[in-house]
Parts: structure tokens; sequence; C-alpha cells
């Protein structure tokens, strides 16, 4: 019995408490990096989203005064018509508007027609001065995340005249 070749039982709990730190360690590292994975999944959502408005905004904005995104009205021309008169301060759109539509609201929308400041106003092109905010709006869009609470801008000057 002197030469008996085997594990003791406290090397065998210790190996087994050393496995399960390490199997814990690895299911936390996963559960965390499917959870950041989702989060920005859903970042690159909004900015897509954003991108899409700002998008249909630009190319109705010239053409029509109202359009409907997302099966909600936009009144265009209210973004053309109420430009803030105070450097600094903006007009925000009176209405949100929700995505996927107002009834299952994922994210918020707000549309924003920014002041273009004097000094980003005048340029001289071809020995004439060109105002910008005569043809240009300086547009923002704030989308929310309704579940997360989380914001993306996307700003732009867009053709109008």
């Amino acid at each position: 019995m002197m030469n008996q070749r085997g594990l003791t039982l406290t090397e065998v709990l210790g190996s087994t408490m050393i496995l399960a730190i390490a199997v814990l360690s690895v299911t936390l590292l996963l559960q965390q990096s499917t959870l950041f994975s989702k989060d920005n999944q859903e970042i690159d959502q909004a900015v897509i989203i954003t991108r899409t408005l700002m998008e249909e905004i630009q190319h109705q904005l010239a053409v029509q005064d109202n359009i409907t995104v997302f099966n909600q009205p936009v009144a265009l021309s209210l973004l053309k018509e109420n430009l803030p008169s105070v450097s600094g301060t903006s007009y925000k759109y009176p209405v949100d508007l929700y995505y996927p539509n107002s009834a299952d609201r994922q994210f918020r929308f707000t549309i924003e027609s920014l002041k273009i400041e004097p000094e980003n106003d005048t340029y001289l092109v071809k020995d004439k001065e060109f105002n910008v905010s005569k043809y240009f709006l300086h547009l923002k869009i704030t989308c929310t995340s309704l579940k997360t609470g989380k914001t993306f801008e996307l700003e732009s000057y867009v053709e109008y005249n």
C-alpha cells in the first residue's frame, strides 16, 4: 500500500474550484460581449435611420412642402419659414417623429433648424457675395432611443431654394 498512485480529495476539490472559476470567467466575458454587441447594433440602427431621415428631407425640401415619413406627416414648410432670427438659437420642429411608427415607439426624432452664424453666412464666389442662408438650412436631427435613452445627433446643410 505504500506505492499507491492517485489524487487525494483535496486535490480533486482544488482542481474543480479552479475549473469552476475559469468557466464562470469565460461565461461572464461572453455575456458582456453579447451586451456590448447588442448595444452597438442599436446605435448603428439609430445612425442609419437618422441618416435616412436626413436624406429624405434633403431630397424633398426644395420640391415639396409636406412629406410623410414613418407614416407620419412632416411639414417641411415650417423648417423653411420659421428660421430663428437670433444667432445661436434654434427652431424645434413642433412634432416629434417616432420610428417605426407612432404606435410602436422605439426611437424619437426631433428636427431643428439652426441659425447660420454670420461669420459662416457670406462667401465671395467669382467676385460676388453669396449668402448661404438664402439657399441652405442648417438642420439638426436628434435621435433618442426610447429603450436606453441614448441620443445621436446629425447636422447638415440642406439646400432649399
